[in-house]
């Protein structure tokens, strides 16, 4: 119940901000609602990493895919605050520390 909860929440805000970065690549480009025709308008290289930011259930796939999905969400927001001219102020180094206490990245 708590991936579901949590990871599919948090898939639906990385899902907002591919729509973002669409658009602030193209204004005029059609992202539907949701998710639907997300392989029309999401950029290619995220929907790439996205396939890998699903977890099987089990306990070290699921913090694997955690860690795929802040890499994802980290370098596609860059991208779309950068399109903006946004600036991007969050301490990212820190927040990878605070997540890493709670969830270590079996990846490294």
């Amino acid at each position: 119940m708590a991936k579901e909860c949590l990871d599919g929440y948090l898939k639906e805000r990385l899902v907002e901000l591919l729509r973002l970065h669409a658009l602030a690549v193209d204004p005029a480009l059609d992202t539907w609602h949701g998710s639907r025709f997300l392989e029309r308008w999401a950029d290619p290289g995220a929907l790439s990493a996205l396939e890998s930011a699903y977890a099987r259930y089990e306990l070290r796939d699921v913090a694997r895919a955690l860690w795929v999905t802040i890499d994802l969400w980290e370098s596609v927001e860059l991208e779309t605050a950068r399109r903006l001219g946004l600036g991007a102020e969050l301490d990212r180094a820190e927040l990878r520390r605070r997540i890493a206490e709670v969830v270590p990245d079996p990846r490294r």
